[in-house]
């Protein structure tokens, strides 16, 4: 028998849902309230979406580690908002002043992982990264080859570089301190790309004149 695996681009469940509320000229007239509120809109957007398939890879191979396309990405969500205000400049001439907000919550959402890991921001090198090394270049002549290494043994010229590998800010980068800013730095380097993610929060401001 043929098994079936699901496309590249199937996704099993798309959620949207939408809330608009327009509040007319004569909102409550000859009141404060309704001085501010009339000719005004409020508009809500709601997408949800599931994720989208990919097959886990073996790291050293970079053969399937399961069935074609059996892992999924995780649900994205989104809520966006608009708000308007509208003013009546003469006969024939509006203006409306809106404010546009994408993604509102401000919600992190994953777009693609690594096939490796499964997560964004790793991508299994950083597990093969080899020990950190002092390299003399660096240091003053007579500074040891090993851990720990205090500050004032590094040359001025390169001390504010390596200096951030003294995660505590004790003077002292210890074999551990240096293995953690080896592997962040391989994170960051080749891992976690910003297109691995959806796009943050935006605000716009805008003016639309109807005539």
């Amino acid at each position: 028998p043929t098994e079936q695996f699901p496309e590249a681009f199937d996704r099993t469940h798309v959620i949207n849902g939408q809330f608009n509320l327009r509040l007319p000229a004569d909102f409550r007239e000859a009141t404060t309230l309704g001085a501010i509120l009339r000719n005004s809109g409020l508009y809500l957007v709601y997408s949800g979406l599931s994720g989208t398939p990919y097959t886990r890879v073996d790291p050293i191979d970079g053969l399937p580690v399961e069935d074609l396309r059996a892992s999924r990405l995780p649900w994205t969500h989104s809520v966006d908002l608009r708000i308007t205000k509208g003013f009546v400049l003469n006969d024939g001439l509006d203006l409306d002043l809106f404010v546009d907000v994408r993604n509102l919550l401000d919600r992190v959402n994953i777009q693609r992982v690594h096939a490796v890991t499964g997560q964004p921001d790793r991508s299994g090198d950083e597990d093969f990264a080899g020990p950190p090394r002092i390299n003399r270049e660096f240091t003053e002549e007579g500074t040891p080859t090993e851990f720990p290494i205090g500050l004032d043994q590094i040359k001025p010229e390169f001390r504010d570089a390596i200096g951030r590998q003294d995660l505590d800010g004790d003077g002292v980068i210890t074999f551990d301190e240096a293995l953690e800013s080896l592997v962040n730095a391989t994170i960051a380097g080749l891992a976690d790309s910003v297109f691995n993610y959806g796009e943050p929060r935006q605000v716009r401001l805008g003016a639309e004149i109807r005539f």
